[in-house]
């Protein structure tokens, strides 16, 4: 990461969208996109979190609205959120 921004170049993380995960696999999805945010993007030029446009509400935030690898409506969805939400540093 840090290769890429000493080149010049915006780096970006986003978290794992949802896929309607359930058991340990909800816990290591949940704790993985927790370390991304805490820890990940603070050296990242932008963040994106794609839980909250691909999820299904808290606490069912681990079901994908749009299917697992979203459709066309919601990849239409998280790519206007993302282009409405993110500034880049």
């Amino acid at each position: 990461m840090q290769e890429l921004k000493n080149s010049g170049c915006s780096v970006g993380i986003f978290t794992i969208p949802p896929f309607d995960w359930k058991g340990e696999n909800e816990k290591t999805w949940r704790y993985v996109n927790q370390y991304i945010e805490s820890e990940l993007s603070k050296r990242t030029d932008y963040f994106f979190d794609t839980v909250n446009v691909l999820g299904e509400n808290p606490p069912n935030d681990n079901m994908a609205k749009y299917g697992g690898h979203p459709d066309g409506k919601g990849g239409r969805a998280l790519a206007e959120s993302f282009i409405q939400s993110v500034t880049i540093k």
